[in-house]
């Protein structure tokens, strides 16, 4: 994607791709399509997770607000508010600077 065309970090380009990143709008309605995207298969466990994965992470009403790369099982690189390397367990991001959980894990899923 041409750097004209990306707007932020937390951005989605036409093509589906751009930060890992997401927030609100349009940005949203391309995670839930990546979720349910042909070819993609949930990791079962967050301990089977391997670098590349997709984690998705949704808030109170079950819609996807978030998604990072897994970097292993247990770290994640993601964008709020700037990109970020935090730990991840079962229920979701947590903040590495404050300790405090940041993001409600949904699924992970692989795409290769």
């Amino acid at each position: 994607m041409p750097a004209s065309e990306v707007t932020s970090v937390n951005s989605i380009g036409p093509e589906g791709r751009g930060g890992v990143g997401l927030g609100d709008g349009e940005a949203t309605t391309a995670a839930v399509s990546v979720a349910g995207a042909a070819g993609a298969t949930v990791v079962d466990f967050l301990q089977e997770a391997q670098c590349g994965d997709l984690a998705f992470f949704d808030n109170d009403e079950g819609r996807i607000t978030h998604t990072g790369i897994m970097l292993s099982s247990e770290t994640i690189i993601h964008a709020s508010g700037r990109v970020r390397i935090d730990g991840i367990d079962n229920m979701g991001i947590i903040n590495s600077d404050t300790g405090k959980r940041t993001h409600k894990l949904r699924v992970v899923k692989r795409f290769i």
